[in-house]
This record gives C-alpha cells, sequence and structure tokens, in this order.
C-alpha cells in the first residue's frame, strides 16, 4: 500500500505535528493540493529511475486536476523512474481504485474512530464541546489505513483496467461498468 499522506490548511506557523511513522504530513494554507505540494509528494516517492533501463519504471496514475498536468509534475515524475497517465474528468469514480475501492472503506473507518473519539471526550468533560487535535487526527487515519483490507491487482481488474484481452477475466468486472461498456 501507498504511505498516506494528510495535507491540512493553516496559515502562519505551522502548528509542529508528530505522523506516525510512514506518514507525510504538508501544510497548504488554502487546503487544498498546490503545486509544490504535488512537487513535494514526488521527492518523497521512491527513486525507480536508471539511466541503464526502463524495466523498473512504474506507471503513475493521477485525474487531470490542474496541478496534476502541469509539464513540471510530468518531468519530476519522469525523473524519478514514473510515467505520468491522467484519467479524464468525470470517471474517476468509476476507474479510479482510490475512489472506487480504498476512500468509502477509509471514510467510514475513521469516523468510527472519530465518533468514539468525540463520545470519550464528551464523558470526560461534558461541558465542552469535543474537538480533536491534529495529532488525533493522523492516528486515526493512520489506524484506519493499516486496516483496510484491499487487492489492488483485483481491484485494477474489477474497474477493467488490467484485465486479460481475451476476455477471461471479464467476470471480475463490476456490474456497473460492465454495462456501460457492454459486451
Amino acid at each position: 500500500m501507498p504511505t498516506p499522506e494528510i495535507v491540512f490548511k493553516g496559515k502562519g506557523t505551522c502548528t509542529y505535528l508528530a505522523p506516525p511513522e510512514g506518514m507525510y504530513v504538508q501544510w497548504a494554507e488554502k487546503g487544498s493540493y498546490r503545486p509544490e505540494a504535488m512537487l513535494g509528494t514526488i521527492t518523497l516517492l521512491k527513486n525507480r529511475a536508471n539511466i541503464f533501463t526502463y524495466k523498473d519504471y512504474a506507471i503513475y496514475v493521477l485525474d487531470d486536476y490542474s496541478v496534476h498536468i502541469t509539464e513540471e509534475v510530468r518531468k519530476a515524475l519522469l525523473a524519478r523512474g514514473y510515467i505520468l497517465v491522467c484519467i479524464g474528468g468525470g470517471i474517476t469514480g468509476d476507474i479510479q481504485v482510490n475512489d472506487t475501492h480504498v476512500h468509502h472503506l477509509l471514510k467510514k473507518q475513521y469516523r468510527d474512530r472519530e465518533a468514539q473519539l468525540m463520545l470519550d471526550q464528551l464523558a470526560e468533560t461534558p461541558n465542552k464541546v469535543p474537538s480533536p487535535q491534529h495529532d488525533d487526527m493522523m492516528r486515526m487515519l493512520a489506524e484506519s489505513w493499516t486496516s483496510l483490507k484491499i487487492d489492488p491487482k483485483l481491484e485494477l481488474k474489477n474497474n477493467f483496467i488490467t484485465t486479460a484481452f481475451d476476455g477471461s477475466e471479464d467476470y471480475i468486472v463490476s456490474d456497473k461498468l460492465y454495462n456501460i461498456v457492454g459486451q
């Protein structure tokens, strides 16, 4: 599984955070992914580049969000051994594994943990509105992330991305996609 990265919204001095091991944290003034944040993420990727062969290169899939489709991002990925493939707008919810198989499970597990934390805080201090701290959020996200049970290879087949051309794996494709594409 890839390493989770959290982007917190914040202005001024950034609060010191102690992210769980293997988790990256960035601050973004407007709370959305900016070019600097994307380029920072790329520097954290395993360097797969090898000037003698392309066999270790990997495909890096992103949606066609404006930050992702810049020449600067494409070149930075290529320099680390990744070939950028962009998924067109409007279809990521149907074919991007993060959207189809990860995010909803991650959200549910995170929200369950957050609800329990809020109940615990209310029990501890009933006259105070419960509120998670940044460290609480990172811990809950890390716990939720590590508890996910997904099989990326199977999910790619389920999304009609890596199925065999001979049709022998079409039974794995989600009904929704199979009905869109037809037989």
